[in-house]
């Protein structure tokens, strides 16, 4: 009577067991499904850099490079000014997110605090996001700098987002105020609760925030079409716009398919344009991805 009762429950529990196990399966397959179909695109982008063009004529997915080569990358980095451009691109980055993070900081920080007129400021803030003075306007105001054909311009022009500001001010908001009060207790000023309590504990959103500016002033383009003409101020996707437009151009008029050797084609100087531009961007990500999900999910629920 003893043992029939203790084998009932042990066999129960082992449906249970191989019901989660297959549960964990299926989600397993799922996962691995989607993880592929998120990461092909890349690698197909990879391996049609890496591959001859003529033999690449007919083929649909590849997943390894067909007849490898590197013309395509010899091409796109034979290409001049390719160091000075990198260089401008980097100054735009660097100074820009320098310049975005310290303004945000101090403008979520005081919204944080909730201070009088809080909420003229938060729609001080929140119509010229709404209603943004267009291109134009902003035109007119960098050239009445003098600031045409200036990096400057492109570090100045995105060097404040409303957004950003916002889900950095909820992130500063979730710190209890507990610790404000004892900093004041203990004689800390504004700057200093600021500098020595507060941002400590949000490198998280600060990470998440900062990788925002970065990949904007990495990726911007619009901008620095209108503001930058000159060949000497370009920046990389200026100039990646200008490598496709005259590897086209070249190859249309000797011919993708000549008898002349030609191994490269729009196409795969294209795709090794993609990876020029994206392998700084994916080569900062890792360090900064373990704060990407907490700060984005602090920032965006509490308030």
């Amino acid at each position: 009577m003893t043992a029939a009762a203790t084998k009932k429950p042990k066999a129960k529990r082992y449906g249970v067991t191989n019901r989660m196990s297959v549960g964990r399966v299926l989600i397993y397959i799922l996962l691995t499904a989607l993880g592929f179909v998120m990461l092909y695109p890349m690698w197909y982008v990879l391996c049609v850099s890496f591959s001859n063009n003529v033999a690449m004529a007919g083929k649909g997915m590849i997943f390894w490079p067909v007849e490898f080569n590197l013309d395509a990358y010899m091409y796109v980095l034979s290409t001049p000014d390719l160091l000075n451009i990198y260089g401008n691109t980097l100054f735009v980055m660097v100074f820009g997110v320098l310049l975005s993070m310290a303004l945000t900081i101090c403008a979520a920080y005081g919204l944080s605090r909730k201070p009088k007129g809080y909420k003229f400021a938060t729609y001080f803030f929140l119509i010229p996001m709404l209603f943004s003075g267009g291109t134009i306007p902003a035109y007119l105001n960098m050239r009445s700098f003098g600031l045409l054909n200036s990096l400057w311009s492109l570090v100045l022009c995105a060097a404040f987002s409303t957004y950003n500001c916002f889900i950095l001010r909820n992130f500063f908001a979730s710190i209890p105020d507990s610790l404000m009060e004892a900093a004041e207790i203990e004689g800390a000023g504004t700057i200093t609760t600021l500098v020595r309590i507060v941002l400590p504990l949000s490198m998280a959103g600060i990470a998440t925030i900062a990788l925002f500016y970065g990949v904007g002033y990495w990726n911007m383009y619009f901008s620095a079409l209108i503001y930058c003409n000159k060949r000497v101020n370009w920046v990389l996707q200026v100039f990646l716009k200008e490598v496709l437009i005259s590897s086209s151009a070249d190859i249309m008029g000797s011919g993708a398919d000549s008898t002349a050797g030609m191994k490269t084609s729009s196409r795969t100087v294209q795709m090794a344009v993609v990876f020029v531009s994206v392998v700084p961007v994916l080569c900062i990500y890792p360090f900064i991805q373990r704060y990407f999900v907490k700060g984005v999910m602090v920032g965006a629920v509490k308030g």
